[in-house]
């Protein structure tokens, strides 16, 4: 006989039904998925267990091998992915928590902490290995960053943030990166010579201190890659600031990328791998051309306690040993047979050396110009880049 379930009986089922996966996440299954998406980038991950609760998945004793550089290896601690879904064949989290990374080698030790990943998406392992599809997340962070030599922190920073944003219809990726509070301790960096330490010194740069930032866009269809900010900047040194567009950086430019650094990291020999990839390399530069560039650099008192101890160093001071740059630059610039620069670089390194401001270089080509192409007339014709490049250089600008 059945007997009749109860309203509120029927009701707790259904709320139990409802707030309980439909289906259990398969561990195996999400880590074949990770780690064909690291193998895509050239690097190769391994783990010593994989466990799912709820939406939670733990991978135990990450190591990650090939990256920076063939047969290096970092082992990585415990990850854990929290809020992970199913997403057709692959697999979505809200969160990755990783191990704060201690990893030292000789006298040389790095430590990150506190890094998490946001927005994640996973690929399946079949997309993956097709190159149909590739790891993705909308930010990364992480807490302090050391670079330990003999000791002593000789580069360190406060913070990492890195955002990445697609649009809807999947045809353009904005993305951002901030640096914050980096430290550089020269005066402890190991093995530098008395003469280097004693320019370091007479130039104030015992210390260094600053930020660094970076934003830019990427149109997957056209390849089009355009950085429309990026700065270094030290304290009481100056500033360097830079943009770049590039047409032909294709998903398929990507894909081949990737495939040229996992064939680098499978291969036993690191130095026949090495070479392969840059002979690849050479062959993808042939499609991806320069739209434009500039570079420039704000100073911040570094030009005149550098001609102040450069000029020290003849018996002339900081304005005389200028005078002389002055009049010796178009001398040197003439050598190199390239008379409109030669002009252009007088005027304004005459320009800044009587008010250090700044100096700047814009390259706009009248039309897209190959890597190859820049690259071969550097070496066979340099005198005619300029005017291909539709390069111009000012100061105080």
């Amino acid at each position: 006989m059945t007997l009749p379930l109860s309203k509120p009986l029927c009701g707790a089922a259904l709320a139990v039904l409802i707030a309980s996966p439909a289906i259990a996440l398969d561990e195996a299954d999400f880590a074949a998925a990770l780690t064909a998406s690291f193998a895509a980038q050239g690097s190769s991950l391994s783990f010593d267990s994989v466990t799912a609760s709820g939406t939670t998945v733990t991978v135990s004793g990450a190591t990650l091998a090939g990256l920076p550089q063939p047969g290096a290896t970092a082992p990585l601690g415990d990850w854990v992915f929290e809020g992970v879904r199913e997403d057709g064949d692959g697999y979505t989290a809200e969160t990755a928590r990783f191990a704060d990374v201690d990893i030292e080698d000789d006298e040389v030790r790095v430590t990150i902490e506190g890094m998490v990943l946001s927005g994640l998406e996973i690929p399946s392992e079949e997309e993956s290995r097709a190159g149909q599809n590739w790891f993705t997340y909308e930010r990364a962070e992480s807490g302090p960053m050391t670079f330990n030599i003999q000791g002593t922190d000789v580069v360190s920073a406060a913070a990492l943030e890195t955002v990445m944003e697609e649009a809807e219809d999947g045809s353009e990726i904005s993305f951002s990166a901030q640096v914050s509070d980096i430290a550089i301790n020269l005066e402890a960096a190991p093995g530098m010579d008395p003469a280097s330490a004693a320019t370091i010194a007479g130039l104030g740069l015992q210390q260094l201190t600053g930020n660094a930032m970076m934003s830019g866009t990427w149109q997957s269809d056209t390849g089009t890659v355009d950085i429309d900010e990026y700065e270094l900047a030290f304290d009481d040194v100056g500033s360097l600031q830079m943009t770049v567009s590039v047409n032909g950086y294709t998903s398929e430019t990507l894909r081949a990328i990737q495939d040229a650094q996992a064939a680098m990291a499978a291969s036993p020999d690191p130095e026949a791998a090495a070479q392969a990839y840059g002979m690849t390399m050479m062959g993808l530069m042939q499609s991806v051309s320069l739209n434009g560039a500039s570079f420039r650099f704000e100073d911040a008192s570094i030009t005149n306690r550098a001609l102040d101890y450069f000029g020290q160093q003849q018996g002339l001071s900081g304005q005389q040993l200028a005078q002389a740059i002055k009049a010796m630059a178009p001398m040197m610039l003439a050598q190199q047979n390239m008379p409109d620069l030669q002009a252009q670089v007088s005027a304004a390194l005459n320009t800044f050396l009587d008010d250090p401001r700044s100096l700047e270089a814009v390259a706009s080509p009248p039309e897209p110009v190959s890597m190859m192409q820049l690259i071969g007339m550097g070496t066979a014709a340099p005198a005619v880049l300029p005017q291909i490049l539709g390069l111009q250089i000012t100061a105080n600008q």
